[in-house]
């Protein structure tokens, strides 16, 4: 099953049937910045059970001496992280330090900055002559591009497609996906979501679109306030935790457990990833994503526009079906409740949306 909003099965579908690998999702990796230790600390979950979300609160700003420091914090409660880093990089040693208590993972945060704007980058709908497009008929919106890199034997696509639903509440989905288990009526289960550091951690099991063999899906989720852009958004950043043969791992990962994976599944790795949500109307919005993977060269010629094509429809069709259950159900489902427990966050997420809309900088 390929989960609407988690295009993560998607890409290991499209690898298995196509019969090849997964390369990096564009090259999000390996950032080089200039205020700390870039290391990214992972997450694991703990085994007993679906959990509300446990929380590693940032340090409440009113706490915060330095107006600065307080600034930043109140910034990455929020995930505005571009304005934190743009405070962040006008204090001085002294002021940073202090920052650093309020904002434990303020290391990590111009990485985070980095690969949003390489996601945004990788997701700008493509003009050079090399690219090709095709539209999909299964998805309001829906469209592809795709490409070959020549020199690494790369396949680069990137795909795009509107779907109904506010951003507030893709951004709910997204960040507490967990909720939504119920609403997948057994396509995807053992859902878990927890919250530390800036980031959601989740993990889920579903079964592979053409394989039909269980996986399971471990993911840390980074979102990012892009609404003071030209082309207002957000981003979402993806990638698996960062341990050692993470297909294999059990243990603990800064402050949770990894159990094993359960017999008779499969831990998919991801590489680093990302999409961009843009708002089009206060209830629609549109996702853009890219991929890129590695095909050998005995496979290529097997892999026609013609297949490519068809590969893409079938997951957007079914994708696109689970999807609308979630967006006809949502009053019903756990959103509503998660929502109002995490007024903290969701409350100037709305605002920042509403003000938006209000501005009319989205017509």
């Amino acid at each position: 099953m390929s989960s609407y909003l988690s295009f993560s099965s998607v890409q290991s579908n499209f690898s298995f049937f196509f019969g090849v690998e997964q390369s990096q999702q564009e090259d999000l990796s390996d950032f080089t910045t200039s205020a700390g230790s870039l290391q990214t600390e992972a997450h694991g979950l703990p085994e007993d059970g679906r959990q509300r979300e446990s929380l590693k609160k940032i340090e409440s700003p009113e706490r915060i001496c330095s107006t600065s420091a307080r600034e930043i914090a109140e910034a990455c409660s929020v995930c505005q992280l571009e304005r934190a880093m743009k405070i962040a990089d006008s204090l001085g040693t002294d002021s940073f330090s202090d920052t650093r208590d309020a904002v434990p993972w303020l290391d990590k945060l111009p990485c985070r900055v980095e690969r949003v704007h390489r996601v945004l980058e990788a997701c700008m709908p493509p003009s050079s002559p090399e690219w090709k497009r095709f539209d999909l008929e299964s998805v309001e919106g829906g469209c592809f591009w795709r490409c070959w890199d020549a020199r690494t034997g790369n396949l680069k696509t990137i795909i795009s497609w509107v779907a109904p639903g506010s951003l507030e509440k893709v951004i709910a989905y997204y960040r507490d996906a967990a909720e939504a288990e119920p609403l997948w009526q057994g396509e995807c289960w053992g859902m878990r979501c927890q919250h530390a550091d800036g980031i959601s951690f989740q993990r889920w099991l579903q079964k592979e679109y053409f394989t039909a063999r269980t996986t399971e899906v471990l993911v840390e989720r980074c979102l990012c306030d892009c609404l003071d852009h030209s082309r207002p958004c957000w981003v979402l950043l993806e990638r698996s935790p960062d341990v050692p043969n993470l297909s294999d791992f059990a243990g603990t990962c800064g402050n949770f457990e990894i159990s094993p994976c359960p017999g008779g599944a499969y831990r998919t790795v991801m590489e680093e990833s990302g999409r961009v949500l843009e708002p089009l109307t206060p209830d629609t919005v549109r996702t853009t994503m890219a991929l890129s993977v590695h095909v050998p060269g005995l496979m290529r010629w097997a892999l026609t526009d013609s297949l490519l094509h068809w590969g893409f429809e079938k997951g957007t069709k079914s994708s696109t079906k689970s999807w609308m259950h979630i967006i006809d159900n949502w009053d019903s489902s756990g959103y509503p409740r998660r929502i109002q427990d995490s007024k903290d966050f969701y409350e100037p997420v709305h605002d920042r949306i509403s003000s938006l809309w209000k501005s009319s900088l989205i017509r």
